[in-house]
């Protein structure tokens, strides 16, 4: 069988890589492509997020690492909160090229005992080593899109011997991949995207649509005490300090149309 390192040393398949990027119809279409580009590269899976600048939650997430299943029992367990990626991120521990192995981390560290036992969770599913790339949107300067391939040992360090053609790669993805919508929802992560109930829902509408709590309370036919509880649950489910940035993610995130 043909190395890693072998079909990523070739600067010709960048070609084609862009060539399947491009020809994708929708975003459902270039998601799919770029999991089957990864995996032909030699990944076992791809992750694809997206930071806005001072809030630790994702605006959005693509994911393939789930595919063998375990997504509900990662968000039954809240293990979002002790995630290796997540959490490397948030904390500002990531470099821009990184290599992140479970096994390594699970021998070398003292580790809660929530933390461990979401690496065992990763494990069971075929996950042990991330290469990951922190990449600037170039849509918004306060945004970043985090790229990581999800590999066993063996192929991360084959992967490391062919960074710089990773890194192009990785920025492609970047590039042409964007938020799960609800009609377009492969990759999505439902933790992000289907937690808001219908009257956090309607309520975010109405703001984004400029009315004031006087307003949505008459609109809806409840108290304006009622709309702020509701508002503020839905500003602390989104991880969104202000409700601005409630609304503006909640836009991002396709959950409310102004």
């Amino acid at each position: 069988m043909e190395k890693v390192t072998t079909r990523i040393s070739k600067p010709e398949i960048l070609v084609d890589i862009l060539n399947q990027l491009a020809a994708g119809e929708n975003q459902n279409d270039v998601w799919q492509t770029s999991v089957k580009i990864a995996r032909d590269i030699g990944a076992d899976a791809l992750n694809v997020i997206r930071y806005q600048a001072g809030n630790p939650m994702p605006v959005w997430f693509r994911v393939s690492t789930h595919e063998r299943g375990g997504m509900e029992e990662y968000i039954a367990n809240d293990y979002m909160s002790v995630d290796p990626i997540l959490v490397s991120w948030a904390e500002g521990t990531m470099k821009d090229v990184d290599h992140i192995s479970l096994l390594q981390q699970m021998e070398e560290l003292e580790l809660s005992e929530k933390t461990r036992e979401c690496y065992e969770h990763l494990l069971k599913y075929g996950q042990s080593d991330y290469i990951t790339f922190r990449l600037n949107d170039n849509l918004d300067d306060g945004a970043e899109v985090l790229v990581v391939f999800a590999c066993t040992a063996t192929v991360a360090e084959e992967f490391k011997a062919g960074i710089d053609l990773l890194a192009v790669i990785a920025n492609l993805f970047a590039v042409y991949n964007g938020p799960p919508t609800p009609n377009q929802s492969v990759g999505k992560v439902p933790l992000l995207y289907d937690f808001l109930t219908p009257r956090e829902k309607d309520i975010l509408t109405c703001l984004a649509k400029g009315m004031n709590n006087a307003q949505i309370a008459h609109h809806m036919g409840i108290s304006e005490v009622t709309v702020r509880m509701h508002t503020t649950n839905a500003r602390k489910r989104m991880g969104a300090t202000t409700r601005a940035q409630a609304i503006a993610l909640a836009l991002v995130r396709n959950l409310i149309s102004a």
